[in-house]
């Protein structure tokens, strides 16, 4: 890794998609060849470059809306990205942005597919990784070819056509109006204070969603911070330096090797003195709030005492399953018989996807609630919470570990039910942040409560734990489950751990599309959704945004994720639907319909 004299790229300005909306965006193509400072040709190592692809990201959509605001545009939040903001000009008819987004539409509506197709293969939502995946692949399925090329004197007077066509002359005036007399945006005074306080929290905003991080990591945040302050473009640059240094410096803990490091000659090191074979920004950092949660589990995993439950209750349980046709092979009923009688207040079991693990948990809790005691199910996300709640049985209680954390602040009735004799199982633990594992685990073991961890070490995109599952497996063992159950097929159950293992020998079909797009006018009543489509009744539509106060019994409220058949369309835009699993009723509000509902696939 040598210094070079600079880049050589070339960029292609873009007016529209490939649909023919208005889209401006920018094409750089980077030469893979660069000259370093003695005179010499080298190929450019792409790897530091992919690992900054996001931080480049949040630069080109932060200088774009100091660019816009610096025209006098007014930059507005107008839904978020998962957890990001997402900003738009305030001012622009939500109409209009609907009718020149096809092309987004499409590729949601494919991206909708495939999550549909992942979660029936897998049995659990993707993880912000896996989507991301996912969403580039339905790019590429949906993307069109190239339409003739246009001058933009063609390309404005048709797009004004379109925008006059949906809005009208005078409704276009009064958007252009509205764009133009926008309060204007206060702007953050950059000083000491302000820099110590921001890169705090980009520092907690980080280690809440990863165990380890890069300086890209806390750039791309730090832009965030900046973006959201409204600072004009000239002082951009100079504060994320600054709340990235401070970021690193005074909160983040470098990774290294505690080994002597060889002193380099001087032809091995680069003109600051760092050695040739060291990646520029390339240190990985933690916390120590992160360090600590971690030691904290790996600790707990060694301490006994706990309750356990009696030989005849496992007994009854395992027979149980073997009468309900769901019989238990020698790993899953050894996992549970020491889940249910080691006494450990924290046990992990390494369960990869397929291999029992919900008729395992199933036998366990029908014996830990048969020798008396109580069983709560957690689970990373309310869609997979839900899941485990029909796995554990139609009397467990399951939601999400961000419920539980706020019914611990708000002394609410799930906190109420974790006790001495409750056995508390984390299913997906391999995707849940290290800070709230270590805070709700804490937490339940000083109420008594014992803790069953139940994850794969080597399951894609879990970032948020880190290697604290593996940690515990090394220093005090995990119960395992090696055998898929799931497939018929021996050949297919060896290449589900082959893939899990990364062998890329392994071949295998892909899953088959869910196609259930209407063809021809629809009939009867329908209602527009926030992507885009239309839908009415008979469709298939996903809820986007966790909501408990539209519930229809104790367990049939509203979830992320959730899949939903539309049985009639109201006049006022509310639907009822019908859950595809559990196949429970309610009815949507139009409110919600119109921000937090888009067109599924039924799975």
């Amino acid at each position: 890794q040598v210094d070079v004299t600079g880049l050589v790229a070339t960029a292609f300005t873009h007016r529209d998609s490939r649909a023919g909306d208005p889209d401006l965006h920018t094409h750089v193509a980077i030469s893979t060849k660069v000259q370093t400072l003695t005179g010499e040709w080298r190929a450019l190592d792409a790897q530091p470059l992919y690992a900054s692809k996001v931080y480049l990201s949040e630069v080109y959509t932060t200088s774009l809306t100091a660019r816009l605001r610096a025209l006098g545009l007014t930059m507005a939040p107008v839904g978020r990205d998962g957890r990001r903001p997402v900003y738009e000009i305030a001012g622009l008819e939500p109409a209009l942005l609907n009718r020149w987004s096809s092309r987004r539409h499409r590729i949601e509506v494919r991206t909708g597919e495939l999550i549909a197709a992942f979660e029936a293969d897998h049995e659990r939502p993707p993880t912000q990784a896996e989507r991301l995946e996912l969403a580039q692949q339905a790019t590429l399925d949906t993307r069109p070819g190239k339409h003739q090329p246009r001058s933009e004197a063609e390309q404005r007077q048709a797009w004004r056509a379109e925008a006059v066509h949906l809005l009208g002359e005078r409704g276009l005036g009064r958007m252009r109006e509205a764009i133009g007399n926008q309060p204007p945006t206060r702007v953050q005074v950059v000083n000491e204070a302000w820099i110590a306080r921001t890169a705090h929290l980009v520092v907690n905003t980080v280690e809440a969603e990863r165990s380890s991080w890069t300086p890209w990591s806390v750039r791309a945040e730090a832009l965030r911070q900046v973006r959201a302050a409204a600072l004009p473009l000239e002082q951009i640059s100079s504060a994320v330096d600054a709340i990235t240094d401070r970021a690193l410096a005074s909160s983040s803990i470098p990774i290294r090797t505690t080994r002597a490091q060889p002193v380099e000659p001087e032809p091995l090191r680069r003109p600051d003195g760092t050695p040739v074979y060291q990646k520029p920004a390339a240190t990985r950092y933690t916390s120590r709030r992160i360090l600590y949660a971690e030691r904290r589990l790996v600790d707990t995993a060694a301490r006994t005492g706990g309750r356990t439950a009696d030989h005849n209750s496992v007994t009854l349980a395992l027979l149980q399953a073997m009468a309900n046709r769901e019989p238990l092979n020698p790993a899953q009923q050894a996992l549970v018989r020491d889940m249910a009688t080691s006494g450990r207040r924290l046990q992990l079991a390494i369960a990869p996807a397929g291999t029992g693990k919900t008729t395992a948990m199933r036998a366990l809790a029908t014996a830990w609630t048969a020798s008396g005691g109580t069983v709560v199910g957690l689970a990373p996300s309310a869609s997979a919470a839900e899941q485990l709640r029909s796995q554990l049985g139609p009397d467990a209680v399951a939601d999400n570990l961000a419920k539980l954390a706020w019914a611990i602040r708000h002394n609410e009735p799930l906190a109420g039910r974790i006790g001495t004799d409750t056995l508390v199982i984390i299913d997906e633990a391999g995707m849940a942040d290290t800070l709230t594992l270590d805070h709700l685990t804490t937490w339940c073991l000083d109420q008594g409560a014992s803790v069953r961890l139940i994850g794969d070490d080597q399951q894609l995109g879990a970032i948020g734990a880190g290697g604290v599952l593996r940690d515990i497996a090394t220093q005090h063992g995990a119960l395992r489950l090696d055998e898929v159950v799931r497939f018929s097929d021996p050949a297919e159950a060896d290449g589900s751990l082959a893939l899990r293992a990364g062998a890329v020998s392994y071949t295998h079909s892909d899953a088959a599309d869910r196609t259930a797009r209407l063809e021809g006018d629809r009939v009867g009543r329908h209602v527009q959704l926030p992507d885009g489509n239309q839908a009415s009744a008979g469709d298939t539509v996903i809820t986007r945004r966790n909501n408990r106060d539209l519930c229809n019994g104790a367990t049939a409220w509203v979830r992320n994720g959730d899949r939903w058949r539309i049985t009639a369309v109201r006049r006022d835009g509310a639907i009822d639907v019908q859950h595809l699993r559990n196949h429970n009723r309610l009815t949507l509000p139009a409110w919600y319909v119109t921000e937090s509902v888009e067109l599924g696939y039924a799975t």
